[in-house]
């Protein structure tokens, strides 16, 4: 009865917490619409699911976006933000180390590294960069190739650096350390990849719903926001980063804390 009860205040501390973090989430991502495009909501998704796990931080992402929706205006791009954001959280949880407690609620040492920046570098952080640059490189050769190097700047740009972005994590064998450079590397490509990968194709069908026709959902109209689209998402993923890379680690840190305070 004891464990159950436990079990239930521990629940109930988690709900807390990602209820809080999807206001503060909403809050900042509200100012930053209409002050300075840093997309602080976008990072704070990227930290509930480093620190919280997977589930939480879907659940962080797609309350969040639900809420700032009601603000910014409720459509049928609504769903395809709240997953997109909510992924955001899952990719985090899935490839940084959790903060793992021992019996004295110590927290794991390779979850808060302490390295300096050549030793947060080495540390897993170099490889899915490298595969990221290598892919491009390779997608450039391909239109080089062709005599159409214009079109590197498009689909390619997000498909060949998505297959880079993947080995690289699979071939590092080892989930990464919790790091400014860590954190603002792997926004910046969620962000870029898999956050402006959904949404260019959920356009795709808003412009079909609009004209109430299917003749525009083809590949030459997804060839063609895939390139449109480039230029606002690398600026979404950059802000994005440069906001977790400066203020992600004090944050983690005060989360960090209010999980060892409550025990779980």
């Amino acid at each position: 009865m004891e464990k159950d009860r436990r079990k239930k205040r521990i629940r109930t501390h988690q709900f807390v917490l990602v209820a809080m973090l999807s206001a503060l989430c909403v809050v900042c991502n509200e100012i930053c619409v209409h002050t300075l495009p840093l997309h602080a909501g976008t990072a704070i998704v990227i930290i509930a699911g480093l620190t919280l796990g997977k589930k939480s931080g879907f659940a962080v992402g797609c309350l969040s976006r639900f809420i700032c929706n009601i603000f910014d205006g409720q459509g049928a791009w609504t769903l395809w933000q709240m997953i997109a954001w909510g992924l955001l959280g899952v990719v985090a949880g899935a490839v940084f180390y959790q903060a793992e407690r021992r019996k004295n609620w110590e927290p794991n040492p390779q979850f808060l590294s302490k390295k300096n920046f050549l030793g947060q570098w080495q540390e897993g952080g170099i490889l899915p960069v490298i595969c990221v640059l290598f892919a491009w490189l390779i997608a450039y050769i391909v239109c080089l190739l062709r005599f159409n190097s214009a079109n590197f700047i498009g689909w390619r740009l997000y498909f060949y650096g998505a297959i880079g972005w993947i080995a690289g994590f699979l071939l590092n064998r080892k989930k990464l350390p919790v790091t400014p450079f860590t954190m603002a590397m792997v926004t910046f490509f969620s962000v870029f990849f898999l956050y402006g990968g959904i949404m260019n194709l959920g356009t795709l069908f808003f412009q079909a719903m609009v004209h109430q026709t299917t003749k525009s959902v083809n590949m030459e109209n997804l060839k063609l926001l895939y390139l449109s689209g480039a230029p606002y998402d690398f600026l979404h993923a950059i802000c994005a980063a440069i906001c977790i890379f400066l203020f992600g680690d004090s944050m983690v840190q005060k989360i960090v804390r209010i999980q060892t305070k409550f025990g779980w």
